[in-house]
């Protein structure tokens, strides 16, 4: 089965309008599975999405907070392939791509 795993850190110092927009958009993308996490200096939100399609949609939408110092790792589970590819943000804000990800990161 095809599905993407979405994780989503977002900082204590984004602003309030920018979290209530963020948490309207991930409102409206079909998940099955969310769990919210309050941290001592972030939140950290967890998602199962059945649509793969949404891939690109999900990372340019947080692309554009990137310089909010949002983090997130966006694995993408094929089934014709052994290993899933991903895309994340690291802390220095750089983007990485792995087209066969064997170990399984965590933000």
């Amino acid at each position: 089965m095809d599905y993407l795993s979405l994780q989503i850190r977002i900082p204590d110092s984004f602003s309030k309008e920018s979290k209530d927009k963020l948490n309207k958009w991930i409102n409206t993308i079909e998940q099955d599975t969310v769990d919210i996490y309050d941290g001592v200096n972030n939140t950290k939100y967890y998602f199962i999405i059945k649509d793969v399609n949404l891939a690109t949609y999900i990372e340019e939408t947080l692309d554009n907070y990137i310089q909010h110092k949002i983090q997130y790792n966006l694995i993408i589970y094929n089934k014709e392939s052994k290993h899933p590819s991903s895309i994340r943000i690291n802390k220095k804000g750089k983007k990485i791509y792995t087209k066969k990800q064997t170990k399984i990161l965590s933000i």
